[in-house]
């Protein structure tokens, strides 16, 4: 297990062996912070595991619990916290996030079971009557008569990708799901460091369904988006790339708008 988390995560083989004496060195904040948000990461896929006892997802939830606790352990002893975390960024999150958002959706889409009455037909249209004497009554779909339009020739409309310039100085609030489980308030930009491009690309390819490492953080820009309603009001928005095109992304309900970055520096 020990030779097969090194191939994954990078790490060479260290030859010979080594003795460690007097007490362990302590960890520092940092790395204790990240040790703990391990510690939740692991009860939030134990939770999972529970959620989805009885499941066809069982099996793969579990194997995947045990896995990352083994990784945890092997990291945590190693005193590799920083290498622990940026895994957890690249795959625990992601996971976590897609089955718990899976759940929810679940959850709000169970529409109660409605008692229905078959009713057969004759070859006339009327209703035929059942074996317990009871006529059922139901409501007959209308299909509209074929009517043949000789439309004219319209010529098509011409569509155009907008140009955009990224800016390097904004910053974007936007809502995410902590090691906790709780909904918090971040900020991305281009400055932003590594990790947070990581949450912040966990959270969208959860949210619209993409495969994460198909999708890399580019910045921000200042565009005019169509919303729900029809208007369009400018402001910020993040722009992503997904396998070569560029998209600026909706935070209010996760759309994508295709883009292209302006070369022209005039």
């Amino acid at each position: 297990m020990i030779q097969w988390v090194r191939s994954v995560l990078g790490f060479e083989e260290v030859s010979g062996k080594r003795t460690v004496l007097g007490n362990p060195v302590p960890l520092d904040l940092k790395d204790a912070q990240h040790v703990h948000n391990s510690d939740k990461r692991l009860k939030l896929l134990q939770t999972l595991c529970n959620q989805y006892k009885g499941t066809p997802h069982e099996l793969k939830i579990n194997q995947v619990y045990e896995k990352t606790k083994n990784i945890h352990t092997y990291l945590v002893d190693q005193k590799k916290a920083t290498a622990l975390e940026i895994f957890h960024l690249q795959n625990t999150d992601h996971f976590i996030n897609t089955f718990a958002l899976i759940r929810a959706t679940h959850g709000k889409n169970k529409v109660p079971k409605t008692a229905t009455i078959a009713a057969d037909e004759d070859n006339t249209g009327n209703v035929v009557i059942g074996r317990a004497g009871q006529s059922s009554s139901y409501t007959r779909a209308y299909k509209a008569p074929r009517t043949n339009i000789n439309a004219t020739h319209i010529p098509a409309a011409g569509l155009a990708i907008p140009a955009i310039a990224i800016d390097t100085f904004s910053r974007i609030n936007y809502v995410r799901f902590d090691a906790s489980g709780d909904q918090s308030s971040y900020e991305i930009g281009f400055t932003s460091s590594y990790q947070d491009k990581e949450y912040f690309l966990a959270t969208i390819a959860t949210r619209i369904g993409l495969y994460k490492p198909d999708i890399t953080y580019v910045g921000n820009t200042q565009v005019l988006l169509p919303d729900t309603s029809g208007s369009s009001q400018a402001g910020y928005v993040p722009v992503i790339n997904w396998r070569g095109s560029m998209y600026a992304v909706s935070l209010s309900d996760y759309r994508l708008f295709p883009v292209r970055i302006n070369r022209n520096n005039t």
